[in-house]
Formats: C-alpha cells, structure tokens, sequence
C-alpha cells in the first residue's frame, strides 16, 4: 500500500513538473523613467523619510534610486530640505520633526529639471475600539466590537 501511495506521488509530481510552457509576453514599456515617491509623515517626533526611484521596464530588475533630488516639505509657515542619505540612496531623511493635526503639508520636488509637488492634511487617528477576551477550553477566544472606522 504504501509502494502504491509513493508511486502515485511520483507520477503526480512528473506529470505536474512536465507540464511547462514559457510565456513571452509582449509589453510596452514607454515611460521607463517615471519618478515614483514612497513616504509619508507622522505624529512621531523623528526623521521622517522619502524614497525616490525610477520606474523600471523589467520588474526583475528593481528600483533604480532617483538622486540628487532637491526635496522639501512645508507647512505654509516654514519649511524643512530632505537630505540623502546615504549619498546615492535615493532616500531622503527629514531632520526631526512631527506632523500636527489638521495642518496642510506640501512636499515639493524638484528632480531632472522637473518640478513636483503634492499636498495632504493630516488626519486625527481614532482610537481602536475595546475587545472582549473569553476563556474558550484551555484557550482564548478574541470578539473586536464595531467601531466607526474600523483598521
């Protein structure tokens, strides 16, 4: 029984392993220079950081780090420049500092002769609702209540 059991699984194995085709896809990859930003700030007093990349034809190959990048976030009132860090990260650190709520930032960027800019306000956070714990056997068992915004 146990000779069927391994021959079954070895012949499932083959006949799974043997059924491959390759797949060339044909894409058009017009823009491969897209700046792409990932970052965000908070209520935290801390660096906060900014990565900038290129967008890449082959999504194989990874990000490529957009440097030498003049970068800034403003509050209307002043304003903070982005450092890179390390030299041709890509990354740009913000000296200390903490979002206030219901505060407009503007985060301006200047690269490639280019000049972007985005703006957001941040937000107050709710407070995540209380949740019941109950012994279940030699276990517990979690009930989260509703809440208006719910993570």
């Amino acid at each position: 029984m146990r000779q069927l059991q391994f021959t079954f699984v070895l012949v499932l194995v083959l006949v799974l392993a043997g059924c491959q085709e390759r797949i060339d896809w044909k894409l058009d990859a017009t823009d491969s220079d897209i700046l792409v930003v990932d970052g965000g700030i908070t209520n935290e007093l801390t660096n906060h950081l900014i990565r900038l990349s290129l967008s890449n034809a082959n999504s194989n190959q990874g990000f490529r780090p957009a440097t030498g990048a003049l970068v800034f976030i403003t509050d209307g009132i002043g304003s903070v420049a982005l450092t890179e860090v390390p030299a041709n990260s890509g990354n740009y650190y913000s000296p200390r500092f903490q979002a206030v709520v219901d505060k407009a930032y503007v985060l301006y960027i200047s690269y490639d002769g280019k000049e972007f800019i985005a703006a957001d306000k941040a937000v107050p956070v709710d407070l995540l609702s209380p949740i019941s714990i109950y012994p279940v056997d030699s276990l517990f068992a979690i009930f989260p209540q509703d809440g208006k915004s719910p993570s």
